[in-house]
């Protein structure tokens, strides 16, 4: 019996059966050089509740809330969960909670395993007594820590933890604007110590370090988004390539950046108006990203089990 296929059917299939193969290739590659190696993400979810106690749900995984009133002291689930490369599926795993007017702004994981998220309060928040900017460790007895030496319009954002142990971030407006700056931050007292000053002409986020010793950020400008490499033994900052989805500009920004033991950029994030945010591969030759799975959370990072 013969089979016609439609040219459209056939690139669609193609499209398909590439995808797949590169998804069981990083697969594949990253279990077989890093044992027990899991992407873990965060997210927060919770009831606002208003003056007349009416509620709204918020089932959002959202990186930055909005204006926030003096309505109450109500809280949101923070919720860590991890996802199965092979099979795509997510496992839900420690909860805990902070108030509505804060968002999550960074996500690392340190080196004996501890979870630590950096957590800030919304910009224009007027409830009475909110908490300043603090790192947390969800699922650890272990006390908040107040992240001192930032202005109240700024955040510490995009952590990172080198394979030495040494917590590092990201120091910007919470509006998004430059100055950025690259810190080495203290997970015990909170202080942290300005490794390097990025250009102040674009919007920089997201860290990601290589078993080479190789780190990355993403700058956003002019509608495009490009793969940055950082060097801190020569203070400098080279653009590489733009990233790309299906030949179209990433013009949206990333909310998280990997790098796995094969020196496999992993993305995080999602096209303008399109949820939930996903990982993808990235291309260090041509900036080309190549779609893997969806995962509904905020930020993603790297764990070993």
């Amino acid at each position: 019996m013969e089979i016609r296929i439609s040219r459209r059917r056939f690139g669609q299939l193609a499209i398909a059966t590439t995808t797949i193969a590169g998804f069981s290739y990083l697969a594949s590659k990253t279990s077989a050089q890093t044992p027990g190696l899991t992407i873990a993400g965060i997210s927060s979810r919770g009831t606002v509740i208003t003056p007349d106690s009416s509620r709204t749900d918020v089932s959002s995984p959202s990186v930055e809330t909005g204006d926030a009133s003096d309505t109450s002291d109500t809280s949101q689930q923070v919720i860590i969960s991890s996802i199965d490369l092979p099979t795509g599926r997510s496992q839900r795993g420690v909860t805990s909670a902070m108030p509505t007017d804060e968002s999550i702004s960074g996500f690392a994981y340190l080196i004996d395993g501890t979870p630590v998220v950096a957590i800030t309060p919304a910009r224009t928040t007027r409830r009475k007594g909110r908490n300043p900017t603090r790192l947390s460790f969800p699922g650890i007895s272990r006390a908040e820590v107040t992240v001192s030496g930032l202005t109240p319009q700024q955040r510490l954002e995009s952590l990172m933890v080198t394979p030495d142990g040494v917590l590092l971030g990201l120091v910007a407006n919470k509006n998004g604007t430059p100055p950025v700056r690259l810190v080495e931050v203290n997970p015990n007292t909170g202080t942290f110590n300005v490794k390097l000053s990025l250009p102040s002409d674009q919007k920089y986020s997201t860290l990601a370090i290589c078993p080479n010793g190789t780190i990355y950020t993403t700058a956003v400008a002019n509608g495009a988004t490009t793969l940055v490499r950082i060097n801190l033994a020569q203070a400098s900052v080279t653009p590489l390539v733009q990233l790309r989805l299906n030949n179209n500009s990433w013009g949206n920004g990333l909310q998280s950046l990997l790098c796995n033991n094969a020196n496999q950029l992993i993305a995080f994030g999602a096209p303008r108006y399109i949820q939930p945010n996903a990982l993808y591969t990235v291309d260090l030759g041509s900036g080309a990203m190549a779609k893997l799975v969806d995962f509904d959370a905020a930020r993603v990072a790297m764990r070993t089990t």
